[in-house]
């Protein structure tokens, strides 16, 4: 279910028995390690509500957003038929504690509450887990880390995937000048476009040219 993640045993025992549990699971790593979309594919069978900055910036009560889904629509389920699973996803629970602290303790203070069947993860930044405002709060962790071993065989993966033909000296290069795993897959991506605008490109003569268009079964893509 996690191939594309490369996660080590231990790391899929984190998630497994965090399933069962009524804590947040915080996912900690570098920016663009995949926190986000990993989360996602946690949640994938629960109707989520993402939480992030730019919730901030449109000032939004977070507080009592929060709140709501958690406490209030869940009590309202409690007398449905249907109950609908739920999941919370808090994004860089970091850029809230540096810059706006009233909402970061809001946040903290409903992760201390009852969570009802709502799953809730976050994600963060390593060293945020040594922040002294989570040492009352009970939480799984999962650290989202590659090494240059890991990186390799993702490039390989999504170069197989996708069907992109790259030599190993230019997928070194890719991955020299990738600072994170999102920016890894952006230049493949570019790479792919590239080969295949040069695949498309024809600089034959007109007569061949029409030739080939009624000789040749061309899709709509090409």
């Amino acid at each position: 279910m996690y191939e594309k993640y490369f996660l080590e045993k231990e790391q899929l025992d984190i998630i497994s028995n965090w399933s069962s549990k009524k804590e947040p699971l915080f996912i900690c790593g570098c920016p663009g390690s995949g926190k986000t979309s990993l989360a996602n594919e946690i949640l994938q069978e629960r109707v989520v509500t993402q939480i992030d900055s730019l919730c901030m910036k449109n000032n939004m009560d977070i507080y009592e957003y929060i709140k709501n889904i958690i406490q209030k629509r869940n009590i309202t389920m409690m007398f449905e038929l249907k109950k609908e699973k739920r999941g919370l996803i808090i994004d860089d629970i970091d850029l809230f504690y540096k810059h706006d602290k009233k909402i970061y303790k809001g946040i903290i203070n409903l992760l201390s509450s009852e969570l009802y069947d709502t799953k809730v993860i976050l994600t963060c930044s390593i060293k945020f887990l040594n922040n002294r405002s989570l040492s009352k709060l009970a939480y799984s962790k999962l650290l989202l880390v590659y090494d240059n071993h890991k990186i390799h065989k993702i490039c390989k993966n999504i170069c197989t995937e996708q069907n992109i033909n790259l030599s190993l000296v230019k997928k070194q290069e890719l991955i020299k000048r990738s600072s994170n795993i999102n920016t890894l897959i952006s230049l493949l991506t570019s790479e792919q476009n590239e080969i295949i605008t040069h695949e498309l490109d024809n600089y034959d003569e007109e007569e061949i040219l029409y030739e080939n268009i009624f000789e040749k079964d061309y899709s709509l893509k090409d």
